[in-house]
């Protein structure tokens, strides 16, 4: 009976080369972390404001205008004055979800949400009074297409 072994190389050189490659591996993640101070300057030049999760409820009810989604801005002269993203609050089922929800990641800052009683924020769903400012300082806002945003707690 011949004996066959799984490798020739000798648990030794395995465990020299082990060394080798975790030595060379944190070399070059320190590497990474090095770059030209030029770059460095580029990059805190480019510093962004930070973002806060926003949590945005309405309630629903089986007659009335519902909001079914919300469009927040950015203000003009604020540092995301560009910010303009629409947000659906899905399907409205009724008697399952009365109090629906989203949570949103926004820049911090002020903004104005207008709702809309479409799933999308489509002009001819856009409510008349549903529209106001929110500020990032709180975190919890309720919705309604007949008066402006409030903060909850």
């Amino acid at each position: 009976m011949t004996l066959e072994s799984p490798s020739t190389t000798s648990p030794r050189r395995f465990r020299m080369a082990g060394a080798l490659a975790a030595s060379l591996a944190i070399v070059l993640a320190a590497g990474i972390g090095a770059a030209p101070a030029s770059a460095q300057t580029l990059e805190q030049s480019a510093a962004t404001v930070p973002y806060v999760r926003v949590q945005l409820q309405t309630h629903w009810t089986p007659r009335g205008a519902n909001v079914r989604s919300i469009r927040i801005h950015g203000l003009p002269g604020f540092p995301d004055s560009t910010f303009n993203q629409c947000y659906s609050m899905g399907a409205y089922v009724p008697g399952i979800d009365a109090w629906p929800y989203i949570k949103v990641d926004v820049p911090q800052g002020p903004y104005k949400i207008t709702s809309y009683t479409g799933p999308w924020c489509g002009e001819a769903f856009k409510t008349k009074r549903g529209v106001g400012l929110m500020y990032t300082d709180y975190r919890n806002w309720m919705v309604s297409s007949d008066d402006q945003p409030t903060p909850r707690g």
